[in-house]
């Protein structure tokens, strides 16, 4: 039998939103090697989703604030066969 690895989920907010959906709003100003990845996949494997993305909407694009590198470690979840549901988010007006 087939374990399905998931993460779990350990803040709650009114909002919730697929990963897929968020686009990155800094583009390139900060870089992250792969120890800055691991660092972060650790963490959220062992303590879960802590945090919630905030995410400004302009137009139909939805806008990470807050979370750059956790996008690049679900992308890292993802392709190691992680099933990634929905994310805690928060709406900012910007």
């Amino acid at each position: 039998m087939k374990t399905v690895k998931t993460i779990s989920i350990k803040c709650d907010t009114k909002d919730f939103i697929d990963w897929h959906n968020l686009s990155e709003f800094q583009g390139g100003l900060k870089t992250r090697d792969d120890a800055d990845i691991q660092k972060a996949k650790t963490s959220i494997l062992k303590f879960g989703w802590s945090f919630p993305f905030f995410v400004w909407v302009s137009g139909k694009t939805n806008y990470v604030l807050d979370g750059h590198c956790r996008l690049l470690v679900l992308k890292a979840l993802e392709e190691e066969g992680y099933i990634i549901p929905e994310l805690p988010c928060v709406y900012i007006q910007a």
